[in-house]
């Protein structure tokens, strides 16, 4: 891969102040890097700013941040890094939290649909009709074979939604097939 070289601005008062470096933590996250360094001096006027460093194999890249301003600047051919600042993996992170979310509520409607058979609101007939002309709204399908990538972004979303507990659970919630996971997890 051709290194990518990059630069970024970011104001900091358009984001939390908690996520200040939320850029860099995912950077950190997604690329596995462990040795970025942060370090706070003081400039020849007397005001305070901080200068991160990362030196890794593939990639190197310094920011600088002041007065709620952070910039960026390295080159990389790291994929993940590559892809975060292409758009790629915030682009993908938005599609997977859109099929959650859709997929949760395959799983309220068809439970609404349950109840109003149950209650003798409609009968099995209906039940079965409307599951047929409409299945799209209540049967999830797991045919999505997820890339690395897909599985990193629904791991790290899995721990903030209510009851993922298990691979069956991440492949419904996302749509994926369970077996794709498995071999992930067994390489």
């Amino acid at each position: 891969m051709n290194p990518y070289i990059f630069a970024a601005w970011i104001n900091d008062d358009s984001v939390e102040r908690d996520n200040k470096f939320s850029f860099l933590c995912l950077m950190d996250q997604l690329s596995g890097f462990s040795n970025v360094i942060v370090e706070s001096p003081l400039s020849a006027a007397g005001d305070d700013f901080s200068v991160i460093e990362y030196n890794g194999a593939d990639t190197q890249y310094y920011a600088i941040c002041k007065e709620g301003n952070t910039v960026f600047a390295g080159h990389t051919t790291d994929s993940a890094l590559t892809g975060w600042v292409m758009g790629e993996i915030p682009q993908r992170l938005l599609e997977l939290s859109a099929s959650a979310i859709n997929n949760r509520t395959r799983e309220r409607n068809f439970f609404r649909l349950s109840e109003q058979l149950s209650s003798g609101e409609i009968s099995e007939d209906e039940y079965e009709r409307e599951l047929d002309e409409r299945e799209d709204e209540y049967v999830i399908k797991c045919n999505v074979r997820p890339s690395v990538l897909d599985l990193k972004i629904a791991a790290s979303l899995a721990p903030h939604l209510m009851d993922v507990e298990d691979t069956d659970d991440l492949a419904v919630l996302f749509s994926f097939e369970e077996a794709a996971i498995r071999r992930y997890l067994g390489e």
